[in-house]
């Protein structure tokens, strides 16, 4: 953005690429963990960090699957 308001809107309105959409080596599940933490809204956000490295750590179990 150019100025600070134009970051704050898109911070609020965009959403972010997907990790394995930039890079198709990341697993699935890895990915959908990632984008739950990045949620703007808390209701749909992984609530700390260690239920993040829970989520994460499931994630990694199910990619080796």
């Amino acid at each position: 953005g150019g100025n600070v308001q134009e970051i704050l809107m898109k911070h609020l309105q965009a959403r972010p690429k997907a990790p394995h959409e930039l890079d198709p080596a990341v697993p699935r599940p890895i990915s959908d963990a990632i984008m739950k933490a990045l949620q703007v809204d808390p209701e749909h956000r992984i609530p700390t960090a260690k239920d993040l490295a829970s989520a994460l750590s499931g994630a990694l179990k199910a990619s080796a699957a």
